[in-house]
């Protein structure tokens, strides 16, 4: 059970990281900062792709990506790690029983 609770605190810490930046998305600041600096680069890989995925659903919409007034992004990256999350906690229950 200690493995799983690990998981599942390493999960809600990136989660809690991505929230974050979704949050200073909206205040101005510097993101060159030391401690911002150190969270972009943490959250970036993630966000970058589930952006990129975006923007191909929306060329197949006919949309072009960078006309999107709000940044989807991070809500994707959540979605996805919640989801990754709990297939990764119940396999781990399932192996363990």
């Amino acid at each position: 059970m200690i493995v799983i609770s690990l998981v599942k605190s390493v999960f809600l810490v990136y989660e809690a990281l991505i929230f974050a930046r979704a949050v200073l998305s909206w205040i101005p600041h510097d993101p060159r900062t030391a401690p911002l600096d150190i969270l972009y680069a943490i959250t970036d890989p993630l966000i970058s792709t589930c952006r990129e995925i975006l923007y191909s659903i929306y060329r197949l919409l006919g949309i072009e990506g960078r006309q999107v007034p709000l940044d989807f992004s991070p809500l994707l990256a959540l979605l996805f790690l919640i989801l990754l999350s709990s297939g990764i906690t119940r396999l781990l229950l399932v192996l363990m029983s």
